[in-house]
C-alpha cells in the first residue's frame, strides 16, 4: 500500500503522494482501518485559485510621486544649465549666446524632463538597477540633445556651433545624469510603491 506523507507547514498542511487522487470512499476506508495514513483533521479543502492568487506575494515597484518628479526635474535643471552654459561659452566664446541658450533651456527642458520622468514611471523594468539609470540617461540625452540643437541653432544661427554644443553635451550630460539619477535613488522622499501586474 502506498504511504501518504503529511508535511506540516506553518500556514498549510500539504498532503503528498496523491492524497487528492483518493476517492471519498477510499479515504473513509483507510481512516476506518485505523492505519493512521490519513487523519480526518488534516482533510482540509484545497484553496480556490482566487484564494491562492490573493495569497501570492506581490512584487512592489518604486515609482516617483508628482512632487518627487518635479523636484528631480528642478535639481537636474540646475546641474544641466551650468553645464550647458559652460559648453556653449567654450564653443561660441560669447557670454551672451551662452547665457541665452542656457536660459531658454531652463523653460523647455523642465517641461520635457517632467514628461520624460512620468513616461519612465510607466516602465516597471528594474526599478533600482544601474541599467535603468543608464537607459534613462540615454533616452533623456536623445530628447535633450534635440532641444539643445534647436535652441543653439536659433540663438547662434550657426549649425556648426549647434552641432558642437550638442555633441559635447552627449558626453557630459549622460555622465552627469547618471550620477544625478543614482543620487536620487538614495533619497526615499516622494517614492511610492505600486504592485506589478
Amino acid at each position: 500500500m502506498p504511504r501518504i506523507v503529511v508535511v506540516r507547514d506553518s500556514t498549510v498542511n500539504v498532503l503528498a503522494a496523491g492524497l487528492n487522487s483518493f476517492s471519498g470512499a477510499a479515504r473513509k476506508s483507510l481512516t476506518a482501518k485505523g492505519e493512521g495514513l490519513i487523519s480526518p483533521s488534516l482533510e482540509a479543502p484545497m484553496p480556490s485559485p482566487e484564494a491562492a492568487t490573493s495569497q501570492r506575494p506581490r512584487l512592489l515597484l518604486d515609482v516617483d510621486s508628482h512632487a518627487r518628479a518635479l523636484a528631480k526635474a528642478a535639481t537636474w535643471r540646475g546641474i544641466a544649465t551650468i553645464d550647458t552654459f559652460l559648453l556653449s561659452f567654450f564653443v561660441t566664446r560669447h557670454v551672451g549666446a551662452a547665457s541665452a541658450i542656457a536660459g531658454m533651456e531652463i523653460f523647455t527642458k523642465i517641461v520635457l524632463y517632467y514628461f520624460h520622468e512620468r513616461g519612465w514611471r510607466l516602465v516597471g523594468w528594474a526599478p533600482n538597477a544601474r541599467m535603468r539609470s543608464l537607459s534613462k540617461a540615454v533616452s533623456w540625452r536623445v530628447i535633450g540633445g534635440l532641444d539643445t540643437f534647436i535652441l543653439s541653432y536659433i540663438i547662434t544661427g550657426n549649425a556648426k556651433y549647434a552641432i558642437s554644443i550638442t555633441s559635447l553635451e552627449a558626453v557630459t550630460k549622460i555622465v552627469l545624469y547618471y550620477i544625478h539619477e543614482r543620487g536620487w535613488r538614495l533619497i526615499p522622499w516622494g517614492r511610492l510603491e505600486a504592485s506589478a501586474a
